[in-house]
C-alpha cells in the first residue's frame, strides 16, 4: 500500500509539473527555456503522465525557430532517449556550432561523452567549454560534471581550488563549491579535510542541509576511527 501510495503521489507530482511548464509556454511562447523545461519533460516522462518524444518533436521544430542551437539540443535529447547516439551526437555538435562555441554547448556535448563512456572526447569538449569562457560559473560546471561517476577528481579539486582562490567567486555560489570539494575529499578517505570544507560551506550558509548531514556524517566516522598508537621498542608492555 504504501508504495501505491508513493506512486500515486509521484504520478502527481509529475502531472502537476507537466501543467506548471505547458502554462508557462502558454503564457510566454517565445520563452526558449521555458519550451526547453516542457521538451525535457516530455522528452523523459512516461506517456501516462503526459510525456513523449512526439511532443518533444513538437517543441524541437519551435524552438528552432527562436534559437536554432536550442532546437538541435532538444533533438539530441531525443536522438538519446531513442538510443541513437550517432544522431544525438551530431545534434550536440550542430548545436555548439550554431551557438557559436557557447559554453553551455560544449558542455552539453561533454555530459553527453561523459554518459556515453567517451572520457577523451568529454575532455576536449570541457577544454572548448573553458576555453570560450573561463568564469566561475564555467568552472564550477566543469567540475560537477568531471566529479560525477568518479570522473577526474584530481582535474575537479584543481578547479575547485581555482575557484575558491579567484577574487570574483560570487559569480557562482562559494558554499556550494566547499560542498562539492568536501565531498570528493570524503569519498577520497580525507574526512578531516572534507570537514573542513563542509564548515567553510555552511560559514557561508547556514541553513545549507546537505553540508550539515554530511559534516555530521563525516564527524561521527572520525570520533568512530580507532586511535593509532606509534609503538616503540622502549614502550613497556
Amino acid at each position: 500500500k504504501a508504495s501505491h501510495a508513493h506512486f500515486l503521489s509521484a504520478m502527481g507530482l509529475a502531472k502537476k509539473t507537466r501543467s506548471e511548464f505547458e502554462t508557462a509556454v502558454r503564457l510566454d511562447p517565445n520563452n526558449v527555456e521555458a519550451r526547453a523545461d516542457l521538451a525535457e519533460f516530455y522528452v523523459e516522462a512516461p506517456g501516462i503522465v503526459g510525456g513523449g518524444k512526439d511532443k518533444a518533436e513538437e517543441q524541437a521544430s519551435e524552438m528552432a525557430k527562436l534559437d536554432p542551437a536550442q532546437g538541435e539540443l532538444v533533438e539530441a535529447w531525443i536522438a538519446e532517449k531513442n538510443k541513437d547516439l550517432s544522431s544525438a551526437e551530431d545534434h550536440f555538435r550542430a548545436a555548439v556550432r550554431l551557438s557559436h562555441g557557447k559554453p553551455g554547448a560544449w558542455l552539453n556535448l561533454a555530459q553527453f561523452y561523459r554518459r556515453t563512456g567517451h572520457m577523451d572526447k568529454m575532455q576536449d569538449a570541457i577544454k572548448h567549454a573553458i576555453g570560450a569562457d573561463g568564469s566561475n560559473r564555467v568552472l564550477m560546471q566543469v567540475a560537477e560534471i568531471l566529479n560525477r561517476d568518479k570522473g577526474d577528481r584530481a582535474q575537479a579539486v584543481e578547479l575547485l581550488q581555482q575557484y575558491l582562490s579567484s577574487p570574483t567567486v560570487e559569480d557562482a555560489p562559494a558554499f556550494k563549491a566547499h560542498y562539492l570539494l568536501g565531498t570528493i575529499y570524503e569519498e577520497q578517505g580525507k574526512n578531516e579535510a572534507a570537514a573542513q570544507q563542509y564548515r567553510s560551506a555552511l560559514a557561508l550558509a547556514k541553513g545549507y542541509a546537505l553540508a550539515q548531514t554530511a559534516l555530521d556524517r563525516v564527524t561521527r566516522e572520525m570520533a568512530s576511527a580507532p586511535t593509532r598508537v606509534n609503538w616503540h621498542p622502549n614502550n613497556s608492555e
